[in-house]
């Protein structure tokens, strides 16, 4: 082949590649705008934590359930079986059951009585406080919906009044 086909097909071929990729990375953009655009669904990880104490898969938590369960989320916490959870051993917990230790919900709201230690009754009634706090039903179970947030891109005061948008029969916000 002469060269200057050579460089004709050569040119060709770049062109047909650059157009693919030049529509491909249009496609692409306008896919992430749109995605970037619909709401986000954000779960609280206490919601996580609580979602994991049903034992009987009806995809709710009951008060016995969670009562069942929390002494048995300490026991594996406490990684020494010393029946207090270190800071160490709370970072592990939380990493484990709320899905991330990077969270508000850190063991000083756990610690009652903030001596960097927290005692399997520390946890339980903290544990079971937050469930009556959540059950806004007040009839002794969790939906999961009672810990969703819905955020809603370009909206002032995201975060503050989306919550729950999908609550179960009674379920109110907090």
């Amino acid at each position: 082949m002469p060269k200057r086909s050579r460089n004709t097909a050569a040119m060709l071929t770049v062109s047909l590649l650059a157009a693919a990729c030049s529509s491909g990375g249009a496609e692409r953009a306008a896919r992430e705008a749109n995605e970037a655009a619909m709401p986000r669904v954000i779960a609280e990880p206490m919601g996580l934590l609580f979602a994991g104490m049903d034992t009987n898969g009806d995809a709710e938590t009951s008060r016995a359930e969670a009562e069942f369960a929390v002494p048995k989320v300490f026991a594996a916490a406490d990684a020494d079986k010393n029946g207090i959870l270190r800071p160490i051993e709370f970072q592990a917990f939380a990493i484990k059951y709320l899905g991330t230790n990077n969270t508000a919900l850190a063991a000083q709201s756990f610690d009652q009585n903030l001596n960097g230690q927290v005692t399997a009754a520390e946890f339980t009634g903290f544990l079971l406080t937050r469930f009556e706090e959540t059950d806004t039903s007040g009839d002794g179970v969790l939906q999961r919906s009672e810990f969703i947030e819905t955020i809603q891109p370009g909206v002032r005061g995201n975060g503050q009044g989306a919550r729950g948008g999908n609550r179960g029969p009674g379920g109110r916000r907090r």
